[in-house]
């Protein structure tokens, strides 16, 4: 098996990535809180002319879902059929 990326480590990219590993899988997770990537979010929010508030209601918005207005959501956008796994490295 090949790694896996799981970008997010909110609620559902960690439940992903540890049923991920539970099953075998190599797997990295990927999450914001890395320099890099809040240095390039500040920046994307600055541009768009946004402050952390906004980010803070986002997730206070996304925090008050309940899990099954998550899986409508997914069953609504995620088409399976047309996702892509791209499975690429050295394979010896």
């Amino acid at each position: 098996m090949g790694e896996v990326i799981v970008i997010g480590g909110g609620v559902v990219g960690s439940a992903a990535a540890y049923h991920l590993i539970r099953n075998g899988q190599a797997v990295t997770l990927v999450d914001r809180t890395d320099d890099g990537g809040l240095a390039a979010e500040l920046a994307d929010s600055l541009f768009a002319g946004r402050t952390l508030s906004f980010d803070a209601k986002q997730e206070a918005a996304i925090a008050s879902l309940t899990v099954a207005q998550v899986n409508e959501a997914l069953r609504k956008y995620v088409k399976p059929e047309r996702l892509v796994l791209a499975i690429a490295g050295d394979f010896k």
